[in-house]
C-alpha cells in the first residue's frame, strides 16, 4: 500500500526540513518527520506500537497546518493493538481538522492487517501508490 501527494520530491531530498516527533524518555524514538512543499510525511521504524503510537498522538498539532501525512510504515515489522489505535486515531484527528492521512507499507502483515481491519477504507485515508513524499 502507499497514497501519495505532492511535488515528487523523494525523502531526504531539496526542500525537506528534518523535524523529529517527541520520544519517550530513555526509549529511542520510533517516528521521524519532515515537512515538504505539500504535506508532511513521518517514518515508522521497527514497530507500531505504543512507544510509536504515543509519537503518533504528537504529530496532528505540527501536521495539521499542511493537512496532509503520508505515514511511511515501510519499515514496520510489527504493529500492536496501540499501534492500530494510534492509526485509527491520527486519521480522526486529521479528518476533523479538514486533513488527510496517507499509509505507505510493504507487502506483508501490517498491510494485511491494515487491510482487514478496514483502516484504508476509512475516509480522509488512502493507501500511497507512487512512494513519492510531498
Amino acid at each position: 500500500m502507499s497514497a501519495v501527494f505532492g511535488s515528487g520530491q523523494q525523502p531526504g531530498s531539496t526542500g525537506l526540513t528534518g523535524v523529529t516527533a517527541p520520544a519517550q524518555a530513555g526509549r529511542g524514538r520510533r517516528v521521524e518527520i519532515d515537512r515538504g512543499q505539500t504535506g508532511w510525511v513521518a517514518r515508522v521504524s521497527s514497530a507500531l506500537d505504543a512507544v510509536a503510537a504515543q509519537e503518533l498522538r504528537g504529530l496532528v498539532p505540527e501536521t495539521a497546518a499542511a493537512g496532509r501525512l503520508l505515514l511511511d510504515c515501510r519499515k514496520v515489522e510489527y504493529a500492536t493493538s496501540a499501534g492500530l489505535q494510534a492509526l485509527l486515531d491520527l486519521a480522526a484527528r486529521l479528518r476533523s481538522r479538514g486533513g488527510s492521512l496517507a499509509l505507505r507499507t510493504e507487502a506483508g502483515a501490517l498491510r494485511e492487517t491494515i487491510r482487514l481491519t478496514g483502516i484504508d477504507r476509512l475516509p480522509g485515508v488512502s493507501p500511497s501508490s507512487d512512494g513519492q513524499a510531498p
